[in-house]
């Protein structure tokens, strides 16, 4: 996990990484290691249900966030034991 559960941006400190279906609720956002976007870099993963500040996860890709101000998507991953909907 690069950026854990609450962080600020390392560019933008304002900017904390949030839920993207509750912008109040903090969300642990890392990489797949081993993969590679077409950035270059690691594909982004944005993880859903960890509840704590978190180094590693493991989970299922649930959906795939396509973002238009970005040249990656970013895979939502739900850790096992949560269910998750639109």
């Amino acid at each position: 996990m690069d950026h854990p559960l609450g962080s600020p941006h390392p560019q933008y400190p304002d900017l904390v990484y949030l839920s993207a279906t509750c912008r109040l609720h903090p969300l642990n956002y890392g990489f797949l290691p081993g993969t590679v976007s077409s950035d270059g870099q690691p594909i982004d993963a944005y993880i859903f249900g960890l509840d704590v500040a978190g180094a590693e996860a493991s989970g299922t890709v649930i959906a795939v966030a396509v973002r238009r101000d970005d040249v990656e998507d970013k895979l939502v991953v739900a850790v096992p034991g949560t269910k998750w909907s639109r």
